[in-house]
């Protein structure tokens, strides 16, 4: 499983908003930004519907 540190990093490699991550999982930027800075937990299905969006292998 990615940290949300991870998970930005991936993000900003695919070119991604954060803004367009929050639309998709139904959830504020800030939220996001939160969660890629470890400042709230990610819950298993957020970081599944994440990794998802993100194309990355869910064992990953």
């Amino acid at each position: 499983m990615y940290s949300g540190m991870d998970l930005k990093v991936r993000r900003i490699m695919n070119d991604i908003e954060a803004q367009e991550v929050a639309r998709y999982l139904g959830v504020s930027k800030t939220y996001i930004s939160l969660m890629e800075k470890g400042k709230r937990r990610i819950s298993q299905e957020m970081y599944e519907r994440w990794a998802e969006f993100l194309g990355l292998n869910k064992e990953e």
